[in-house]
């Protein structure tokens, strides 16, 4: 209370006198109360006076309480309201800072409502309408080329953007986010005009910023013809790589060439790596991919674009020279991450598709197939076939895993829409029909991919030739038509691995084991680093019924594919005959983690189970064998020790 009153105000001598005033009136007043005071006049006035004062005195005191009260609350309220107008300033600081920082990533375009004439507006034909139909045709375009390059963004500017001013500057937050957009990042305005010209014909004039598009000029009844021009200028401009993928979509290829031409010609390292690619994949659609290949080369040269060695690997392959494309599959692997040009989606199907070629390379099929599901699951971004191709990528995984039912049904899901579907399907078929040792069927498969081919390829198929006729001449050797498959075979380039596998093939249908030794080797020195070559023939040796030479050339494919089954299972079938059946069991057992679904396997796991007297288990493995694929041979042969 004394704080309070001290606050209130007052001069100390006024507040002495006070006092002294009061006690005097308080003494009077208590002599009157107790009978010993007079009656005076002037004493009651003085007393009055003094009940009066004592009442001002409270209701002043009241007063600068009140007062007091409220000053408290309105310097609490000035404070509250400039935190809360700092906390304003910053929030708007940090919006405007997001926005910049949103502003420098910006990459894309900003299409404007196009200008157009009012009689064409009165129709209906207004510049929104117009706009509307060029970014209707960029998402179509986008769809169709299925490209691993990054997209940007295409976004409507005519109104549906935040109104919202910034106090005292009369500048809207959709206009600043422009601005900044515009000056931080590489967001660009697209705009036009729809004029009509002197002879009565539509004219569409567009530019992208500053860049003039090239004219168009046509009839009223073809304006959606003018529109798709337009749209493809400004997506040729803005996204060259979809676009020469969406011009491949559509078999344009001279004008994909030239596309590719125009990049090649460019002092950006990269763009330069792409136009290569480009000019390549036109000139193999053209002419065949070994005209193509100089121009894959070049592009690789570069260091940049790492598509260029994933083509190479294929054409290699196609060729023959496994480790020419094993070294290519490996680049492309370790280039995949570095190209920024991709975007993330794209970047990570690639790498499944790499990977998986690597495993399939080294014999590691149950590595291969997860990764080629997830590649399939994905599409097939950026290729120019079938988007369901990937399947069958699956599918002749599944059949390198000797699970043919699986690999076929996976097959009959690949759906064909036209020739080119055709031949990569009756392609794939082939393959499944070999690892399934079903000879006629490919022989029939490889006809049909034959026929296929020279209504497709620029080159009618010459480029894999002999890779085709490897299989087939292998199909001719097991069926005992010695001199077809010599017809297929024999003028085959010698640097081919299937070729001189071939040769080997037949040599030891023929019995000329020899001849047959000097093709497989031969086949082994070409590709060195790979388990196939030393797998077949080390399985050449095991037919002759030579088991140690058989042995010791498993034992070093595994060396180099150290997952590869069918290396394994050949190890188990050499021990076997060597009479080491606790040695064949546990290879077997290794084996079928990798391919459990493998006939032939579990037939061989039973034997050398009983040999080891495990009746029952050895059973278990006969009945697992019976409910697989197994060949005719394969049937008899479990047949047969069934009932031994």
């Amino acid at each position: 209370m004394s704080e309070l009153l001290e606050l209130a105000g007052g001069e100390e001598p006024e507040r002495d006198a006070a006092a002294a005033t009061d006690s005097a009136a308080v003494a009077m007043a208590l002599d009157r109360k107790r009978g010993r005071g007079k009656a005076d006049a002037a004493a009651d006035r003085f007393l009055a006076a003094q009940e009066a004062l004592i009442a001002d005195q409270r209701r002043h005191l009241h007063e600068q309480l009140r007062t007091l009260g409220l000053d408290r609350w309105s310097k609490r309220l000035r404070l509250a309201f400039q935190a809360l107008t700092m906390l304003v300033g910053v929030l708007v600081l940090g919006l405007v800072g997001w926005m910049a920082a949103s502003a420098a990533s910006a990459d894309g375009l900003s299409i404007k409502p196009f200008s157009v004439p009012p009689a064409l507006a009165a129709r209906g034909v207004t510049g929104e309408a117009v706009a509307s139909r060029v970014m209707d045709r960029l998402s179509q375009m986008t769809e169709e080329s299925r490209s691993s390059e990054r997209q940007k963004s295409v976004d409507a500017d005519w109104g549906e953007h935040i109104s919202i001013e910034i106090p005292e500057t009369g500048v809207s937050l959709s206009q600043l986010d422009q601005w900044l957009r515009e000056r931080l990042g590489r967001q660009r305005r697209v705009t036009g005009e729809l004029n009509f010209t002197p002879d009565g014909k539509l004219e569409l004039d567009a530019r992208i910023g500053a860049h003039v598009l090239p004219p168009q000029q046509a009839p009223e009844t073809d304006l959606n013809a003018m529109v798709v021009r337009v749209a493809e200028a400004i997506y040729a401009q803005e996204q060259a790589t979809s676009y020469y993928l969406y011009l491949a979509q559509h078999g344009r290829w001279a004008e994909a060439y030239e596309l590719g031409k125009r990049r090649a010609a460019s002092l950006d390292p990269g763009e330069r790596s792409s136009g290569l690619i480009d000019m390549g994949q036109a000139v193999s659609a053209m002419q065949g991919e070994l005209a193509a290949k100089p121009l894959f080369e070049q592009s690789l040269s570069t260091g940049l674009n790492p598509s260029a060695a994933g083509v190479l690997a294929d054409i290699e392959y196609g060729q023959g020279h496994w480790e020419q494309m094993s070294g290519y599959d490996r680049e492309w692997l370790r280039r995949i991450p570095k190209w920024d040009r991709f975007s993330p989606e794209a970047a990570r199907h690639f790498e499944y598709n790499a990977r998986a070629d690597i495993a399939l390379d080294n014999g590691d099929y149950a590595a291969a197939l997860p990764l080629a599901i997830a590649f399939a699951q994905r599409g097939a971004l950026g290729d120019s076939g079938n988007v369901s191709r990937p399947i069958l990528v699956v599918a002749e995984t599944r059949a390198h895993l000797h699970d043919i039912r699986g690999a076929r049904a996976e097959g009959a899901a690949f759906s064909v829409s036209g020739p080119h579907d055709t031949l990569i399907a009756e392609s794939s078929a082939f393959v499944i029909a070999a690892d399934a040792q079903d000879w006629s069927g490919v022989i029939a498969h490889v006809e049909a991919s034959r026929r296929a081919a020279q209504a497709v390829l620029a080159d009618k198929g010459a480029s894999r030739v002999y890779w085709v006729n490897s299989f087939e001449a292998v199909a001719l050797a097991h069926l005992g038509r010695f001199a077809e498959a010599h017809a297929l075979i024999d003028a085959a380039p010698q640097d081919s691995v299937p070729a001189n596998l071939a040769r080997g093939a037949l040599a030891q249908a023929e019995g000329r084991s020899g001849e047959a030794d000097r093709w497989y080797g031969q086949a082994v020195r070409l590709a060195p680093t790979l388990p196939e070559p030393l797998y077949r023939w080390g399985r050449a040796r095991l037919d002759r019924g030579e088991a140690r030479e058989a042995l010791t050339r498993f034992n070093a494919a595994l060396k180099l594919g150290p997952r590869y089954p069918d290396a394994i299972e050949g190890r188990a079938e050499a021990l076997l005959a060597l009479g080491d059946a606790p040695a064949a069991d546990k290879a077997l057992a290794d084996a079928a983690r990798l391919a459990p679904r493998w006939g032939r396997l579990h037939l061989k796991w039973g034997e050398a189970l009983a040999r080891q007297g495990r009746a029952a288990d050895a059973r278990a493995q006969f009945a697992l064998a019976a409910a697989l694929d197994l060949t005719p041979a394969e049937r008899t042969e479990l047949a047969a020790v069934r009932h031994g």
